[in-house]
């Protein structure tokens, strides 16, 4: 870095890479520095990015000694003491014996420039389907989407009744975005989710005492005026995931969404004003409680811009299964869609010509090219209203239960159909679905 920037804030040059780790963080305390190709604790070959947080980096590793695919979890050295503290759930054997939950393999240590880090193995999982249900980039197809959602809503059945919430400088050489699973023209994804990241995970009886490390988009109002989190607030950040997996869109975020009086704003928004006793909260200048004394803040202010939750369900685009459909202008060449391995899960609106354009990246004109797409069906509406109307209430009482969601009609859309049609159902399993959601495999492996 030279003199020029020295009183930059910056440490190292910022870039346009796409989606990676913020760099900043790769100092004393920090991210350990991985290179393709490092080997750790003598038979953990790095092979490429998976994935990474706030806390960590999540490697593709092969494991020599058992010649197996692997994720490797190196955790940032702040972090690495207390690691196991906040991670509650790998000490419930009924729990670490799920499919829906990762559990760690082995663990080691490492020494590094930037401190000591805890490094955790992990049996090898597909992409994060936050990125697989991405605005213009990516879809779900819609049965695939409320199936991933059942088990997201299964998972969170599982925890609570054990008394466990979720919850959620030396650089490089270079920076590796992650690996995309889907450029693959065979299909290696199975149709089950498995849910990580227990570090942010709590007993319902001992809830933390500050503020968990939530995005704000998943912040339940209750947490973000000041309240503890519970099972009630697991169920609201699920009623946000839902509507992500559904959609490709977050429902409390804009783009400047990322603290919590920024949540809040989005969410009255979407379902109206907050009750009397938290407009009073007051916020510091960055949005987040102010709790020193003398500390400037200021009362609690929304938009008066309101986005009701049912008009933004029923904006939901339906799926486009054929790109040279009539409704669409054909003569420009379409943009590569999924390999077809893939199309019975998702589709990408990017692939789609709309009028003799195509999506290149947001802009004024998005909406527009988006109000050519057909709409989520009637039924499919009512239902989603229905269950995340449930969910997005002010008073966490009120709220259902993760064991209530699972018998939701949304979820189980498809055969719900059958039945009103008097048509068979396709297997015992669908009527055990029905008459009584498990919390087994709801999905077939491909």
């Amino acid at each position: 870095m030279d003199s020029d920037s020295e009183d930059s804030s910056w440490k190292y040059l910022p870039f346009e890479l796409g989606e990676c780790e913020d760099l900043e963080n790769y100092e004393p305390g920090g991210f350990h520095p991985v290179h393709l190709g490092d080997v750790y604790d003598s038979h953990y070959r790095v092979v490429h990015k998976l994935w990474f947080g706030g806390f960590s980096t999540v490697w593709l590793a092969r494991e020599t000694i058992a010649n197996r695919w692997v994720a490797l979890k190196i955790v940032a050295a702040r972090e690495s003491p207390t690691y196991h503290d906040r991670c509650v759930v790998a000490s419930r054997p009924s729990i670490a014996g799920s499919h829906l939950f990762a559990m760690v393999d082995r663990e080691f240590w490492i020494d590094g420039p930037n401190g000591r880090h805890l490094c955790l193995v992990f049996p090898l999982l597909g992409p994060d389907l936050s990125k697989l249900s991405k605005g213009i980039y990516s879809r779900l197809k819609p049965a695939f989407a409320r199936e991933m959602s059942l088990q997201a809503a299964q998972a969170l059945a599982q925890l609570h009744p054990n008394g466990l919430c979720h919850g959620e400088p030396h650089a490089p050489d270079y920076v590796v975005v992650p690996l995309d699973f889907c450029s693959s023209i065979t299909n290696m994804l199975r149709s089950e989710i498995c849910v990580i990241d227990f570090d942010q995970s709590f007993t319902t009886t001992g809830p933390p005492p500050e503020r968990l490390g939530t995005p704000a988009k998943y912040l339940a109002p209750e947490v973000a005026v000041g309240g503890p989190a519970s099972p009630a607030s697991d169920v609201w950040a699920l009623g946000c995931a839902i509507f992500r997996i559904r959609s490709g869109d977050d429902l409390f975020f804009d783009y400047d969404t990322d603290s919590p009086a920024d949540a809040l704003r989005q969410i009255v928004k979407a379902i109206g004003e907050l009750p009397e006793e938290w407009k009073q909260t007051r916020f510091n200048r960055e949005g987040r409680l102010a709790v020193a004394d003398g500390e400037e803040s200021e009362l609690f202010w929304s938009f008066e811009e309101k986005r009701p939750l049912e008009d933004r369900v029923r904006a939901v685009e339906a799926t486009v299964d054929e790109p040279e459909a009539a409704m669409f202008d054909g003569d420009a060449m379409l943009r590569e869609p999924y390999p077809a391995a893939f199309r019975s899960m998702m589709w990408k609106p990017t692939a789609v010509c709309v009028a003799g354009t195509y999506f290149t990246a947001y802009s004024d004109e998005k909406d527009d090219m988006l109000g050519a797409f057909p709409r989520i069906s009637e039924p499919e509406a009512s239902l989603l209203v229905d269950l995340l109307s449930k969910i997005f209430t002010y008073d966490p009482a009120t709220r259902p239960t993760a064991e209530e969601l699972v018998t939701h009609p949304w979820f189980h859309l498809a055969m719900a159909s059958l039945l009103l049609k008097g048509e068979p159902l396709g297997s015992a399993r669908d009527m055990a679905t029905l008459s009584k959601p498990g919390l087994g495999k709801s999905a077939p492996q491909h």
